[in-house]
C-alpha cells in the first residue's frame, strides 16, 4: 500500500508539472519548482525511508536528533501527503480559472544605480565579510568550518543580502548587467553557501524566477537545466564537501580522496547524507506522526511561531533577558526531533490534520497568485520575486522560518531602494536651467 500511495503522489507531481511544461511561456515555474522540492524532499525521502523500514516495526533515524518513526507513523504520514496532494492539485485548477485581483504595483521606473550606490553596496557586504571572519577567529576559521552556527551570525548574513540586489534590481527592470553587479552576487553566494546552503539557494531562486519572468521569450530549456545543476550542486556536491570538512576541519585532497574511498560511509550515499544528516521534510512529518499514534500529542496552535518576534532581537538580548521566553516558546512545539522542521511537520503541530489541509490549500494557491504578479508587467516584479523564492523553503521551515528571511529580504531590498533613491543621478544641466518649483521635483 505504501509503494502504491508513493505512485500516485509521483504521477500527481509528474502530471502537474507535464501540464505547465506543454504551456509555452506560461508555465509557473513556481509551481515547478515547488514540485521538483517535493519530489526529491518528501517522496524522495519517503522511499528513502521506506526501504530502511521494510520488515521493521519501527527505526530510530539518525541525524543530529535521533528520533522513532514507526510503520504507522509512516503509513499514516505517506497517506496524508498523498490526499494533500490530490487537495493541491485541486486548489490549482480553482486558482488558475479564478479572476485575476490587482496586486502591489511598481509606479515608478527603477532607479539607477550609481558609483556612490555600489560604494555602499561594497561597504556592506565587506562589513559583513569581516563581521563573519571575526565570529569565526578569522578568515581561515570561516572557510574550514562550513555549516557552523554561531550567536550574531544570523544578522550579519542578513547583511550580506545587499550584494544581492543590484544584480536582481537590474534584472526586473531589464537592464543589463555589468561585472560588479555579478561579482558581488557570486561572492554573496559564495560567502551564504558556506554558512547556509539554504540561504545561498533561496539567492540563486531569486535570480532564476526574476530572470525567467523579465525575459522577453519566457520558455523553458537552457535555464531551468542550468539552474536545476547548480541547486544540485550546491545540495548534493557542496554538501558532500561541507561534511567533510565539518569533520576534519580541512581540504586536504590526499585526504579527500580517502574520505571518498572509504567503505560503508555517508559519503557515497549523498541521498543519505541529505535525508539522514540535513532536512525533514519527509522524516519530521512521519516522526510527529508516529509520536501521535504511540502517545498523542498536545497541539500548539500556532504557538511556537512567536519565536519570529523573538529572532527580531538581537542575539545577545534573546540570550540574555529574554532567554526564559525564548525557551518557553520553543517548549510550545509538541514535537522535537528534526534538524529543521518542514512545512508538514509544523502544519500539524500547529492544528493537526487540519493544519495539513491548510498548509495544502496554500501549497496550491499561492504559485497561480505569485505567477500572475510576475507575469504582470506593471507588478512590482522585484517584491513577488523575492517573496516567490522564499515561498521555496515551506517545505525545509516552519511558519516563523520562512517568514524570518522573508521579511529580512524585504527589508533589505527597501533599504537598498532608499539609498539608489537618495544617490540618483541628478543633471547638473537641468539643475542650471530649471525653474526653483522643477529642481524641488527632479530633487524630491
Amino acid at each position: 500500500m505504501n509503494y502504491t500511495l508513493l505512485s500516485v503522489s509521483f504521477c500527481l507531481l509528474l502530471s502537474l508539472a507535464y501540464a505547465e511544461f506543454t504551456r509555452r511561456g506560461t508555465a509557473n515555474i513556481i509551481l515547478l519548482a515547488l514540485i521538483a522540492e517535493s519530489l526529491l524532499l518528501i517522496q524522495g525521502q519517503a522511499l528513502f525511508l521506506l526501504t530502511d523500514l521494510s520488515g521493521r516495526p519501527e527505526i530510530l533515524y539518525p541525524g543530529p536528533e535521533p528520533k522513532i518513526i514507526s510503520v504507522a507513523g509512516f503509513a499514516m504520514a505517506n497517506l496524508c501527503v498523498t490526499a494533500s496532494l490530490v487537495i493541491v492539485a485541486v486548489t490549482y485548477a480553482l486558482a488558475r480559472s479564478a479572476p485575476e485581483s490587482p496586486g502591489l504595483r511598481d509606479s515608478r521606473r527603477g532607479a539607477i544605480e550609481t558609483a556612490p550606490s555600489y560604494a555602499v553596496a561594497a561597504g556592506v557586504v565587506a562589513f559583513g565579510i569581516a563581521g563573519l571572519a571575526m565570529l569565526f577567529g578569522g578568515l581561515r576559521g570561516l572557510l574550514h568550518n562550513p555549516g557552523t552556527m554561531v550567536g550574531g551570525q544570523t544578522l550579519v548574513l542578513i547583511l550580506l543580502f545587499w550584494g544581492k540586489m543590484p544584480l536582481l534590481h537590474k534584472t526586473a527592470y531589464r537592464r543589463r548587467p555589468a561585472w560588479i553587479d555579478h561579482a558581488l552576487f557570486l561572492l554573496v553566494v559564495f560567502f551564504l553557501m558556506l554558512n547556509s546552503r539554504l540561504l545561498a539557494l533561496i539567492a540563486v531562486a531569486e535570480y532564476g524566477i526574476l530572470h525567467h519572468y523579465r525575459s522577453v521569450s519566457r520558455r523553458l530549456g537552457a535555464r531551468a537545466i542550468a539552474g536545476c545543476i547548480t541547486a544540485l550542486a550546491i545540495v548534493f556536491v557542496y554538501g558532500t564537501l561541507r561534511n567533510f570538512a565539518d569533520l576534519f576541519h580541512t581540504y586536504d585532497l590526499k585526504l579527500l580522496r580517502l574520505y571518498y574511498l572509504l567503505p560503508r560511509t555517508h559519503a557515497l550515499n549523498p541521498l543519505a547524507l541529505l535525508y539522514e544528516q540535513g532536512e525533514s521534510g519527509f522524516s519530521g512529518f512521519a516522526g510527529i506522526l508516529s509520536a501521535y499514534c504511540a502517545h498523542g500529542i498536545s497541539y500548539d496552535f500556532g504557538a511556537s511561531n512567536l519565536q519570529l518576534l523573538l529572532h527580531l532581537l538581537p542575539n545577545a538580548a534573546r540570550s540574555g533577558v529574554f532567554v526564559g521566553l525564548q525557551q518557553w516558546v520553543a517548549t510550545a512545539y509538541p514535537y522535537h526531533g528534526s534538524v529543521l522542521p518542514g512545512g508538514y511537520e509544523a502544519s500539524f503541530a500547529h492544528f493537526g490534520f487540519i493544519g495539513v489541509l491548510l498548509f495544502s490549500i496554500v501549497f496550491g494557491w499561492m504559485p497561480t497568485i505569485l505567477h500572475r504578479r510576475l507575469a504582470d508587467p506593471g507588478a512590482d516584479s522585484l517584491f513577488y520575486g523575492i517573496v516567490a523564492a522564499n515561498l521555496l523553503t515551506v517545505f525545509i521551515l516552519d511558519w516563523w522560518g520562512v517568514a524570518f528571511f522573508l521579511l529580512a529580504d524585504l527589508a533589505v531590498l527597501y533599504a537598498y531602494r532608499i539609498t539608489l533613491l537618495i544617490f540618483r543621478p541628478v543633471s547638473l544641466k537641468s539643475l542650471v536651467t530649471a525653474s526653483p518649483r522643477r529642481i524641488a521635483d527632479i530633487c524630491e
